[in-house]
C-alpha cells in the first residue's frame, strides 16, 4: 500500500460528526449555544473600525463592517422572506462612511424577524462553510495539518480574525507541518502567542474578554485532546498569570 497523502488522512480524521463538533465549539464561543444554531443571535460592540459600534450576528455572528453585506447578499439571492425589506438597506450595510446599523432599530428588527426565515439558516450554513470554514480547511490541508484539534485552532482563528495571522506566526520558532515542523509543537506554540495577544491587546481592548477561546484550547491540550474524541470543555483561566484553575463553563460532546 502506498503512502497516505495529507489530503487522504485529512479525509479520515475528520468525520462529519467531527466537523460538526468543530463548528458547535465555535459557535459556543461566538453566541453561547452549547447545542444547536442560534442563527438570531445579536449583539453590538465597539468592534467596528477604529473601535466603532457595530452589529455582529448570525449562529457564527457576522460583523457588520465584515461579511454581514455578503451573508444578506446571499439571503436576497436565496429570495428569503424579507428580500424587498433588506434590499432597502443592502448598499448601507458595513459602508464605513456612513453611521452604523446597530442603532436602526427596524433593522434589528428585520435581522430578528429573518432569522426565523429556514431559508436564512440554510444561506447561514452556507455561508461560513464557503468564507470561514473551507478556507480554513484549505489552510489547514495545504501547511500539512492532520489533527481534529489543529483544524479547530485554525477554524477559530479565522472566525474571530479572518485568517492565521502572521504576525503571530513569527513570534516562535516552530515550523508548519509541511516544511518539516511538529503539528502539535506548531499548534501549542500558536494557541500561546495568540493568548497573549488577546489578554494584552491594547489596540482593541475588547478582545482581552475573548482569550476563553485560547484558554480552552490550552485546556484541551494538556487533556490530550488532539483526536476531539473527549468532551471539549470550554474553560477560563481568571488570571493570566496562573494558567493552572480554570473556570469551567461548558462541555460539548
Amino acid at each position: 500500500m502506498g503512502k497516505l497523502g495529507n489530503s487522504t488522512i485529512l479525509l479520515l480524521m475528520l468525520t462529519d460528526n467531527l466537523i460538526k463538533k468543530i463548528i458547535q465549539v465555535v459557535r459556543y464561543f461566538e453566541t453561547s449555544k452549547v447545542t444547536g444554531a442560534d442563527y438570531g443571535a445579536l449583539s453590538m460592540f465597539n468592534d467596528g473600525p477604529g473601535n466603532r459600534k457595530q452589529i455582529t450576528y448570525g449562529a457564527s455572528q457576522t460583523t457588520e463592517f465584515g461579511m454581514l453585506h455578503k451573508l444578506i447578499q446571499m439571503y436576497i439571492d436565496a429570495k428569503g422572506e424579507y428580500t424587498s425589506s433588506f434590499e432597502a438597506y443592502i448598499s448601507r450595510i458595513g459602508d464605513p462612511t456612513k453611521p452604523t446599523l446597530a442603532d436602526d432599530r427596524a433593522f434589528i428588527i428585520l435581522l430578528k424577524s429573518a432569522a426565523k426565515d429556514p431559508i436564512m439558516w440554510q444561506v447561514q450554513d452556507q455561508f461560513f462553510r464557503q468564507y470561514y470554514f473551507h478556507p480554513a480547511e484549505d489552510w489547514f490541508e495545504k501547511h500539512g495539518f492532520s489533527l481534529p484539534l489543529s483544524m479547530l485552532v485554525i477554524y477559530d482563528s479565522f472566525v474571530q480574525s479572518g485568517s492565521i495571522m502572521d504576525f503571530l506566526r513569527n513570534r516562535f520558532p516552530e515550523k508548519v507541518p509541511v516544511d518539516g515542523g511538529n503539528e502539535r509543537e506548531w499548534i501549542s506554540e500558536y494557541v500561546q502567542v495568540r493568548d497573549v495577544w488577546l489578554e494584552t491587546n491594547t489596540a482593541r481592548p475588547i478582545l482581552r474578554n475573548t482569550d476563553y477561546r485560547t484558554d480552552s484550547f490550552i485546556y484541551a491540550i494538556r487533556q490530550d485532546n488532539w483526536m476531539l474524541d473527549k468532551p471539549f470543555t470550554v474553560v477560563n483561566y481568571p488570571d493570566p498569570a496562573n494558567q493552572q484553575t480554570p473556570q469551567v463553563w461548558a462541555t460539548i460532546s
